[in-house]
């Protein structure tokens, strides 16, 4: 998916997948809080790939391992800072706040990332990935 798509695109994919299962989440009953479960799930699986594939075309090689290490570093780092930040909206406002504060993060990410996906969503020779646009 991220060879045919890009990275880019991939990775607005995963926050679009990621934000639909957190607004199924804030519905609360049993089987919307199974599909926020199986959304957020399939919306992860292809991010590590995806951010993968794109710094090892942008590191320059004899900066990739601090790069790798750094990007294997700062995701528990951000899970961990995320879930202190649900615990407290939830805390001060409700179980919902954390859900919806999710859904408008990774919405807000998604669109930026159009602003770097034309420049970063290219193959080894400068082509355009193939794919459909959105």
């Amino acid at each position: 998916m991220t060879a045919r798509l890009g990275a880019i695109r991939n990775g607005q994919f995963s926050m679009l997948s990621c934000a639909v299962g957190l607004a199924c989440g804030a519905i609360g009953h049993a089987v919307a809080l199974a599909a926020c479960a199986v959304l957020v799930g399939w919306g992860l699986g292809p991010a590590t790939p995806a951010s993968s594939y794109l710094l090892a075309r942008l590191a320059p090689a004899d900066w990739r391992n601090i790069v790798f290490s750094i990007k294997q570093t700062g995701v528990p780092i951000g899970i961990g800072l995320a879930g202190l930040c649900v615990s407290l909206l939830t805390v001060g406002w409700s179980w919902r706040a954390g859900f919806w504060s999710g859904v408008g993060l990774c919405l807000v990410v998604a669109a930026l990332l159009e602003q770097v996906r034309r420049r970063l969503d290219r193959d080894d020779e400068g082509l355009p990935q193939t794919g459909f646009a959105l």
